[in-house]
């Protein structure tokens, strides 16, 4: 039967209506069951059934009954949960540990490696500068590309100094060569004054030890043409003697009388 705070009396129709029924929160339930209420009259005011309500008790008494015997959790990030990138290149790095390139990705190698790389970056942003068409434009480059090796501490290289002019291999060649702008002869010039300004600087580095002495010869047979003197050279002796010339022969036999 019904009691009289379930139900109201609409005003505009003059209907008999049912109060809504309440949302079921667990926690007003387990206040309730704390002052005393019966599971039957809890599910009265909320409309339900005496068994949903014994459930949702039971459900949360065992809930907190496991998380009581279960241990503490750590605070803290959990474990794995790292930027993905980060795990990423630590596996990256412990894959090269074995590899021969593995002296190149030490740790003590890294601030090498990262100034190189800017190096390189920066003489390729230089040559797209570069117009080839103008002799005072490469030169322009070319004393740059100078300064930025005094100023980073790099040396002067053939394949940074061609990057930074813009120029390939191939170019520089044909160049050198008279097989390209053979019209100009400005460009064979430009050609042998960079030549010549890059190997200074290699046999500088060389000589003043910070560019491996080895490496420094390397650099100058493979662009510049070094070649080193294979054993003594020995000119062999003429088997007829000393060649005189026909004065000396005629002044010799002047005085000796031959036969008709």
């Amino acid at each position: 039967m019904r009691t009289i705070a379930e139900v109201f009396i609409d005003k505009e129709t003059g209907e008999e209506k049912e109060l809504p029924k309440e949302k079921l929160d667990l926690r007003q339930i387990k206040a309730l069951a704390g002052r005393g209420w019966t599971h039957k009259r809890i599910a009265e005011k909320y409309g339900t059934t005496e068994q949903v309500i014994s459930n949702m008790i039971s459900r949360d008494n065992i809930k907190k009954q496991k998380a009581a015997e279960e241990p503490p959790k750590k605070r803290g990030r959990p474990k794995g949960s790292r930027n993905k990138q980060k795990l990423a290149e630590e596996s990256a790095l412990a894959n090269w540990e074995n590899s021969p390139m593995s002296p190149m990705m030490r740790e003590d190698k890294a601030e090498l490696n990262r100034a190189a790389g800017w190096f390189v970056g920066q003489c390729w942003m230089l040559g797209k500068t570069v117009d080839h068409n103008s002799i005072e434009s490469m030169q322009n480059a070319l004393e740059k590309y100078v300064m930025l090796c005094t100023q980073s501490g790099m040396p002067m290289l053939v394949k940074t100094c061609h990057l930074a002019l813009g120029l390939n291999t191939t170019t520089v060649s044909a160049w050198r060569n008279g097989k390209s702008r053979s019209n100009d002869p400005r460009y064979k010039e430009f050609v042998q004054v960079m030549d010549a300004v890059v190997a200074a600087g290699i046999e500088a580095a060389g000589a003043a030890g910070s560019l491996d002495r080895v490496l420094t010869i390397w650099f100058e047979k493979a662009h510049f043409g070094l070649f080193e003197q294979q054993g003594l050279v020995v000119e062999n002796a003429d088997p007829l003697g000393e060649r005189k010339s026909a004065e000396e022969v005629a002044a010799k036999y002047a005085d000796v009388d031959l036969p008709d």
